[in-house]
């Protein structure tokens, strides 16, 4: 079992994946107020991923 440091450690690192694949989930059952709230969510957690780091990792590794 992981101890509470490491649980930690492990979700700062995959902050944003983690949010989007929990409120990706969230949005399937949820209606109304609560379905806005996820979708906000949703979309601050997708624009805090740097996309272009991500990119340009991609490339290194490929070339």
């Amino acid at each position: 079992m992981l101890c509470k440091t490491s649980r930690i450690r492990i979700l700062r690192k995959t902050y944003p994946w983690t949010v989007l694949a929990i409120t990706a989930c969230r949005l399937t059952y949820l209606n109304g107020v609560k379905r806005n709230r996820e979708k906000n969510r949703f979309l601050m957690a997708y624009f805090r991923i740097d996309f272009a780091s991500i990119l340009s990792l991609m490339n290194d590794m490929l070339f």
